[in-house]
């Protein structure tokens, strides 16, 4: 008889945990490798990607058109199939360069809403690939993405910005994440927005900026152009649901239970 199913990670710690639980036959390959080189062990840091940009393996190379092009007509399931086939068949590499692959992925997962598949995309690197730095700026935004934490949704995702544009040397690459993170991004604010409009009557502008990390002049824009009323003397928003805006964005209807958290949530950041 099997015990109750281990509960899905819910930080970066728990993600590494989870990785090496599920992979102890690669951990201890990789300590032996290790100690016969004798070198520390130490988180590597995004820069130790660098190794990819010049010897890419032609598995690899093949699909980055078609990366590419799924993007171009922002087509993200057709993007997360093509990943999600070659990471299956590339399970076992423990390269940099399978990074390749995982990376869109999971931005493309994000970007189609789904945590879930997102979270497992990132347990199955190995362990010497999920402690790499774009690994756990992934895992971070996953986090936050999954737990509901708008305000450090928005932080992560500058975190990524920077450590891609940074220290990321393919200049492909780096492209494609950024392109796939403003996506990402641009669709968050979008569900934001509409959870917003069918949780509140009313809702204070300062709460709105938080909620969508934008100024307080560019919220009361978008949201009088999707019919929202601002009261500039109580500095209160009463928003109204446009049935619009959800043939827009695509994004599947919330529940109740959504609705209940996310108004929960506002009420301990008006407490603070």
């Amino acid at each position: 008889m099997t015990g109750p199913p281990t509960p899905p990670a819910t930080s970066p710690i728990e993600f590494q945990d989870q990785a090496r639980s599920n992979a102890a036959e690669q951990a201890q390959v990789q300590v032996q490798a290790q100690s016969a080189s004798a070198v520390p062990a130490a988180a590597p840091s995004a820069s130790s990607l660098a190794s990819y940009s010049d010897n890419r393996p032609e598995i690899y190379q093949n699909a980055i058109p078609d990366i590419i092009n799924a993007i171009k007509i922002n087509d993200f399931t057709t993007l997360v199939q093509i990943t999600e086939e070659l990471d299956f068949t590339t399970a076992s590499d423990r390269q940099p360069s399978r990074l390749l692959v995982v990376a869109p992925l999971v931005l493309g997962y994000l970007i189609l809403d789904n945590t879930s598949a997102a979270k497992y995309a990132l347990l199955r690197l190995s362990d010497n690939l999920l402690n790499v730095g774009l690994s756990c700026a992934l895992q971070s935004l996953v986090v936050a993405t999954s737990n509901r934490e708008h305000a450090k949704v928005y932080d992560q995702a500058n975190a990524l910005h920077k450590l891609v544009s940074q220290e990321i040397p393919d200049k492909e690459f780096a492209s494609i994440i950024i392109t796939l993170l403003s996506a990402f991004i641009e669709g968050f604010r979008r569900r934001t927005f509409e959870l917003l409009s069918k949780a509140y009557t009313s809702l204070p502008v300062q709460l709105a900026c938080v909620y969508l990390d934008w100024p307080e002049a560019g919220v009361v824009k978008v949201a009088e152009r999707q019919g929202w009323t601002c009261d500039p003397s109580t500095k209160t928003f009463s928003p109204q649901l446009q049935p619009a805006m959800t043939r827009q964005t695509g994004a599947s209807s919330f529940s109740s239970l959504d609705t209940f958290h996310f108004v929960a949530d506002s009420v301990a950041r008006l407490e603070v």
